[in-house]
């Protein structure tokens, strides 16, 4: 654990220089957001993907995965593929792939930046300061350190929403046993606005905020091992690794 307590601005002017749109800072308490993701287990919601319940404790607690952590450092790189890509949903004669899978794997682009980003924030401390690094696959709650470090709101299809863009989000995280200054959370932009639930196929959006993935498409050609319900297959249409209907009608 180190002291020191580095200028924000330095550090979010490497993440910006490494290709990251948004860096944004947040402290390492989400235990609010820990008490809806285990009420969002207790209701089943997360179908087969069962490792997300294994411990949710830690999940929602980042001192139990990296006790030295004192700032988080979030990321978002923009995947947004442009308009024309959305005239294949209504082209029957071709498949819909998800805009997320549309170029090389997320997971090694953002870890291999964030590596590089720790690298960095490790040398400007004389090699004291720590951390771990996460994008989608480890145990922590990226959304909620998203919406704490002002990146963006949480809209009602419980997605990342900036205000410069839109939906099409995709977060990393730094633990760091470092101190910096936190940014402000955005204010909920949504208001009135149901647009993402209305234009759900399948009606996965359950509530506000609240996702009920057996019901989700991007669950059930990505993450479902069985057979997919009979009453959900004609819902999918062309739909080839996920849907975006919801981020398409933000």
């Amino acid at each position: 654990m180190t002291d020191i307590k580095l200028p924000t601005l330095d550090i979010k002017n490497i993440g910006t220089r490494l290709g990251f749109q948004h860096v944004g800072i947040a402290t390492p308490d989400v235990s609010l957001w820990g008490s809806r993701f285990r009420e969002w287990l207790k209701d089943g919601y997360e179908g087969e993907m069962k490792f997300l319940g294994k411990s949710p404790e830690r999940r929602s607690n980042p001192f139990l995965i990296f006790p030295e952590v004192k700032s988080v450092v979030v990321v978002s790189m923009n995947y947004y593929p442009g308009e024309y890509h959305r005239e294949s949903l209504d082209n029957s004669r071709t498949g819909y792939i998800a805009n997320y899978a549309l170029n090389e794997d997320y997971h090694d682009v953002i870890k291999s930046r964030l590596r590089e980003f720790l690298i960095h924030i490790n040398e400007m401390t004389g090699g004291k300061a720590q951390g771990k690094i996460y994008t989608d696959t480890g145990p922590v709650l990226e959304k909620a350190f998203a919406v704490k470090s002002g990146i963006g709101w949480m809209g009602k299809n419980s997605l990342i929403i900036s205000p410069d863009a839109g939906s099409w989000l995709l977060l990393g995280v730094i633990l760091l046993d470092t101190e910096l200054e936190p940014d402000k959370p955005l204010t909920d932009g949504c208001g009135e606005c149901t647009g993402c639930m209305d234009a759900c196929p399948t009606g996965a959006i359950v509530a506000p905020y609240i996702i009920d993935a057996r019901r989700c498409i991007s669950y059930l050609l990505g993450e479902l091992k069985g057979a997919i319900p009979e009453e959900l297959k004609s819902m999918i249409g062309n739909r080839i690794f996920g849907c975006d209907d919801c981020q398409w009608a933000c």
